[in-house]
């Protein structure tokens, strides 16, 4: 089940929105590639979110299914020196809604729009929209044992050079981020 705060400041009320429960399940595994032009992007196919929910007081249970892909960076924070992976706008969103109880299907044009307004800008905010998703720290290799010395005395550290000399880059595939030993 997927807490309707997650939605950000999202107020479903006005457009007759009430007692929203989702429940979202991954049915692919998410997948980067940089096979379309070059550029890194992350693709998501067949997330499936279970809803029920009231739409002007009449009880709508639905079935959706969600894909999309967004261009990826991976670059080093000048800050810390961690390599953060950055999520952009999401693009190409693909819906599919099927409302299952046979009542409601009527709303099932006014459930996808409304779903695609404010469910998708949704989505980008829990992806960061730009800022950084995930951080992760380069390995420091402690050397200290082999040399008889105390414990974090001789540490060999990767740094990220992020001065502009040598920018970031696509290769073959690969992102390149250059760096120094410290």
């Amino acid at each position: 089940p997927v807490d309707p705060s997650l939605l950000g400041s999202v107020d479903l009320a006005q457009y007759g929105v009430t007692n929203l429960n989702l429940d979202v399940s991954g049915y692919l595994p998410p997948v980067a590639s940089d096979c379309v032009n070059g550029e890194l992007r992350l693709y998501i196919g067949d997330l499936r979110i279970d809803t029920t929910l009231n739409l002007f007081g009449q009880p709508v249970t639905a079935i959706v299914y969600v894909a999309f892909d967004a261009p990826i960076t991976l670059a080093a924070n000048p800050a810390t020196g961690d390599i953060e992976i950055v999520i952009q706008a999401i693009e190409n969103v693909q819906l599919e809604v099927n409302v299952t109880n046979e009542a409601a299907l009527g709303v099932e044009p006014a459930l996808a729009s409304l779903l695609e307004t404010q469910l998708v800008p949704a989505l980008g905010g829990l992806l960061g929209n730009g800022t950084p998703l995930a951080a992760f720290p380069l390995p420091e290799i402690d050397l200290s044992a082999s040399l008889g010395q105390p414990p974090n005395t001789s540490l060999i550290k990767i740094v990220p050079i992020t001065n502009g000399a040598l920018p970031n880059t696509r290769q073959s595939g690969n992102t390149v981020i250059y760096g120094r030993l410290q």
